[in-house]
């Protein structure tokens, strides 16, 4: 039986253009089921802050909050004025 992981992302263009390739077995990777869940970052930051998503997008300001369950990836983030914590 194959693992199944839940993965957090919102409707953002970023968002579906960088895992579109996964969710769509486009790329090869460990065989495994990912289900995605797109919501708004405040409802994937609060399914993270409750451990209910093994993998998601999320806000800096609930970092703090989730590092002794989670693990931060290096591949990148995004911050802008008006829409993050500058």
């Amino acid at each position: 039986m194959l693992p199944t992981y839940s993965l957090g992302l919102s409707s953002c263009p970023n968002d579906t253009f960088i895992f579109h390739a996964l969710l769509h077995n486009c790329i090869p990777y460990a065989d495994a089921i990912i289900h995605p869940h797109m919501a708004d970052v405040e409802e994937l930051n609060g399914l993270v802050l409750g451990g209910r998503l093994e993998f998601s997008k999320i806000s800096v300001g609930v970092t703090a909050g989730i590092l002794d369950q989670y693990a931060l990836l290096s591949s990148g983030s995004a911050l802008g004025f008006g829409c993050g914590p500058i």
